[in-house]
């Protein structure tokens, strides 16, 4: 742990950061020049197994124990990458947190964050460890300083969220996961404010995995709005992965016929976008979750035109 500083509302408590990865370097010295039969070993030895509470949850959705053989082979050309990553997240963690927590009426250190080195899956997400909200940052996934304060801010956001009031941070609901993640993105543009819609969304880069330019997806999203708004209203209380995944996964076998892949985050952020119009996001975050869907599907229901986001595409 290391403490940054202090809370952005007045507390005296000091802003927690794990930082694991120090151990998967320790690791990546010792067994860089091993055979990879010894690698593997060295690899829960001297990191996995020192940390197995982090690898339950990490496996629980966000990597696959399966993928270890490819990260190996990966880790050679990223490792000295890894190290020269760190400060760059730290700093980003210094600056985006007073950010989201001021939004959310917050202190700093109500927010936990967990700094590991995964398989290559996930670059970062908010759950629950050791009781309490936390947010998980992979060293190894690449990013640009502007999208790592996106990813950041976001995921801050969705810890904040829970702290205002009992929303799972893992739900499968599709009412629920607009909101959630609608908030997140619109925390995460007022934390970045130069950042486009796309951006936020996406968290920067170009493209989108299947090779569309970023801005061609949001103004797809735009264009199928009907379809997608339906699709929604249709399905707001399902709670089944594979039709929340239809929404939020960047899975083409998952993809749901009309609708653009993830368009959830963009119809969440529009929809609270348009709540934001009347109320704050400290006071959308104490909502219980059931206002908030309920917020959503109002919305819904009188947007029969795509609501606009608030900046540019």
């Amino acid at each position: 742990m290391r403490d940054v500083g202090r809370g952005a509302a007045g507390g005296d408590g000091a802003l927690y950061v794990e930082n694991i990865c120090p151990d998967f370097l320790a690791f990546w010295e010792r067994a860089q020049a091993c055979p990879i039969e010894e690698q593997r070993h060295l690899w829960h030895a001297l990191y996995e197994d020192r940390h197995q509470d982090v690898f339950d949850v990490y496996y629980r959705t966000w990597g696959n124990p399966q993928r270890l053989d490819a990260a190996l082979g990966h880790f050679p050309m990223a490792a000295p990458a890894i190290r020269a990553r760190l400060p760059a997240i730290e700093g980003s963690i210094d600056r985006m947190t007073p950010r989201c927590a001021s939004l959310f009426g917050l202190r700093d250190d109500d927010v936990r964050y967990l700094l590991m080195v995964g398989l290559f899956m996930s670059n970062a997400w908010a759950t629950s460890l050791r009781g309490r909200a936390t947010c998980f940052v992979a060293a190894e996934i690449e990013a640009t300083a502007r999208g790592l304060d996106i990813t950041v801010a976001h995921e801050a956001a969705h810890a904040f969220h829970s702290r205002r009031t009992e929303i799972d941070l893992n739900t499968t609901a599709v009412g629920a996961g607009l909101f959630l993640e609608g908030m997140a993105v619109l925390a995460s543009g007022a934390a970045v404010p130069e950042a486009s819609e796309a951006s936020l969304l996406w968290f920067d880069g170009e493209r989108t995995p299947q090779g569309q330019s970023l801005h061609e997806w949001v103004a797809a999203c735009e264009r199928q709005w009907p379809i997608l708004r339906r699709h929604l209203l249709d399905n707001l209380d399902a709670t089944d992965e594979a039709r929340f995944a239809g929404y939020f996964y960047a899975s083409e076998a998952m993809r749901l016929e009309g609708v653009p892949m993830r368009a959830g985050y963009f119809a969440g952020y529009r929809i609270a976008s348009l709540l934001s119009r009347s109320f704050a996001v400290a006071d959308m975050a104490g909502w219980p979750v059931e206002r908030g869907v309920r917020e959503v599907r109002a919305a819904l229901e009188q947007a029969r035109e795509c609501p606009t986001g608030g900046r540019d595409g």
